[in-house]
C-alpha cells in the first residue's frame, strides 16, 4: 500500500489526541493510562500517529521535504526502540 492510498483517512484526523492519552473517566488503572507506546516512551508529538500523520500528510501533499530527521523519527517509532 502506497502512501497516497492513505491520504482519504488522513484527512479524516481530527487531531483529537486520543490516539496519545486516554481520557481520566476511562482509566481503570495506571497501566492502562497512556494509549500511545511512543508517547510513553519518547513524550514527543512528532512519535504519535498523529504527529506522524501530520508529517506523511505534508510530505504527500508537497508542502515538506523528506528529511533524515523524519525517517529517524519513523524508524525509532516502528522499531520499538
Amino acid at each position: 500500500m502506497a502512501l497516497a492510498d492513505l491520504k482519504t483517512n488522513m484527512w479524516y484526523c481530527s487531531r483529537c489526541s486520543l490516539c496519545k492519552w486516554i481520557p481520566q473517566f476511562e482509566i481503570k488503572s495506571w497501566r492502562f493510562a497512556y494509549g500511545c507506546p511512543s508517547i510513553a516512551k519518547y513524550n514527543f508529538h512528532a512519535y504519535s500517529g498523529g504527529g506522524k500523520n501530520i508529517a506523511a500528510l505534508s510530505m504527500l501533499e508537497g508542502r515538506s521535504n523528506y528529511t533524515d530527521e523524519l525517517l529517524d523519527v519513523i524508524l525509532l517509532t516502528l522499531s520499538g526502540n
